[in-house]
């Protein structure tokens, strides 16, 4: 019997190795022929060691251009007339849009996942309108398209961009619960660790959207007010506009206000490092995988409170929301971590370890789109 080929992507070959290295595992145990379709970078070799076939795709995350978007579609539709998979998985904006109307052109079976809107949907610009519009047309023959928040879901629906029948919720991206464990800081709690500094950890590109700025500012006013703590920032150096510069981020360290740790393979040690997880960002989320994998490691934390956060981060339970774009109040909510009892930060990591078992275990998730790939093959 001929294997069913699946098309996943993303992109980013960093995206497909971080995010949907255990779906790709799962869908060649189950027997399909799985291709991995993104732009080269230095994740792709680890990508290729999942056993997946890699096929490169070169592909701009910010480019706006019409005419690099229409070039796009027609590499998608290249790509998809001659593998001539049975199904096309989608993740990320542009494959999502871009790649489904391709698969609509090649009569290709496909399936979307909606990861986040981004700064596309934050005001209401013509490109937002546009968007609309192109995602219209590329969702209106998914098989499925899958959110990662209920907000997200109910503007499609509201907007009239997606028919309720086509949608369906998942608990983000889920996370391996045996990867990111809190093995570790059940035999040794950093929280535990005597005469240590507390230290908080921003874990993410370095980005304005993702509340990196704020970051800087709530932990100078805190270090200004006689506050004895540690802030750290891990993750790659963003590249545009949108980024923040190796630079300026050099200038806050030697100002002594933030140590940044560069970028890993691994954040688990350094999160386990860390008392809390911050992630004040003001970019439109699905649910943020740094706050998943935070909190299945037994880690409190602090965010705004904006869509796809609200999902992982319950106020007062297992961390603090704040208000999005304010450093003020973002120094609060961590003068308000700092404040707790020990017992009450232990309990606050229990709390955010106990959500993730129970709503966000990866497993969920690759059931979902075996359940869906099934489903539709069978009514072919």
């Amino acid at each position: 019997m001929v294997k069913q080929k699946i098309v996943i992507c993303a992109n980013s070959s960093w995206n497909l190795l971080n995010f949907r290295s255990g779906l790709i595992r799962a869908l060649i145990a189950s027997g399909y022929d799985v291709v991995a379709l993104a732009p080269r970078d230095a994740s792709t070799a680890n990508v290729e060691r999942l056993g997946c076939r890699f096929v490169e795709l070169p592909m701009s995350p910010t480019g706006k251009g019409v005419f690099s978007n229409l070039r796009l579609l027609l590499r998608f539709f290249l790509v998809l007339r001659h593998e001539r998979p049975d199904w096309f998985l989608g993740f990320t904006i542009k494959p999502n849009i871009f790649g489904s109307l391709a698969a609509r052109l090649c009569g290709t079976r496909h399936i979307n996942n909606i990861t986040g809107l981004g700064s596309v949907f934050s005001e209401r610009t013509m490109l937002t309108r546009l968007t609309i519009i192109l995602y219209t047309f590329a969702l209106a023959k998914s098989s499925c398209v899958f959110f990662q928040n209920s907000e997200d879901l109910n503007l499609f629906t509201n907007e009239g961009i997606l028919k309720n029948r086509l949608a369906d919720l998942l608990p983000g991206s889920g996370v391996d619960l045996e990867h990111f464990h809190n093995h570790q800081i059940d035999a040794k709690s950093a929280i535990n660790e005597a005469n240590r500094t507390l230290s908080f950890i921003l874990v993410s590109r370095m980005l304005r959207d993702k509340g990196v700025v704020e970051f800087y500012e709530a932990a100078r006013s805190l270090l200004d007010s006689g506050l004895k703590a540690e802030f750290r920032l891990l993750g790659p150096i963003a590249e545009g506009r949108e980024g923040v510069p190796l630079a300026t981020i050099q200038k806050w360290q030697d100002e002594g206000v933030v140590t940044y740790l560069g970028e890993t393979d691994d954040v688990r040690p350094f999160v386990l490092a860390s008392d809390c997880v911050v992630l004040p960002t003001f970019y439109r989320e699905g649910v943020p995988r740094a706050l998943i994998e935070a909190a299945a490691m037994g880690r409190p934390l602090i965010a705004t409170d904006v869509a796809g956060c609200r999902e992982i981060v319950i106020d007062k339970k297992n961390g603090y929301l704040c208000a999005p774009r304010s450093a003020d109040d973002l120094a609060a909510k961590m003068q308000l971590f700092i404040d707790q009892s020990k017992k009450n930060k232990e309990q606050m990591g229990r709390s955010s370890r106990a959500m993730v078992e129970q709503s966000f275990d990866e497993k969920f998730v690759i059931n979902k789109y075996l359940d869906r790939v099934v489903a539709g093959s069978e009514n072919i």
